[in-house]
């Protein structure tokens, strides 16, 4: 399950001298288990095996009520209404996976943690 961010946060990082970022293995490693990741979320979907849409509810109880709210005040995420009538909104599964993981790689990026 995705770990629960409230905020989002910008990512700061190393230069060498030569002007190339530095990122530590630990970091790498974790950039690429994100996006592996999410490339079998978008494969699942793809297959049919996940609906691409989850409810607002559904979105709530997975990424975290606050989350949910802050992302669509922040334009990143809209939510998408059923019919006219219908109180249901759903979500777009891949965009939540890929925002939370865009938080969490950041702050993984920001942290100083060179091991697991």
């Amino acid at each position: 399950m995705p770990q629960k961010v409230t905020e989002l946060v910008t990512c700061e990082y190393s230069i060498d001298d030569m002007g190339n970022w530095v990122i530590t293995d630990f970091q790498l490693s974790y950039i690429l288990e994100q996006a592996t990741g999410l490339a079998s979320i978008e494969t699942m979907i793809r297959l049919g095996h996940i609906k691409s849409y989850v409810s607002k509810s559904e979105a709530f109880r997975l990424y975290g009520r606050n989350n949910i709210l802050t992302w669509v005040d922040q334009g990143l995420i809209r939510p998408i209404k059923d019919g006219q009538h219908s109180a249901v909104y759903r979500m777009e599964r891949l965009d939540l996976e890929a925002i939370s993981r865009s938080i969490q790689v950041v702050r993984i990026l920001n942290s100083d943690r060179l091991t697991p």
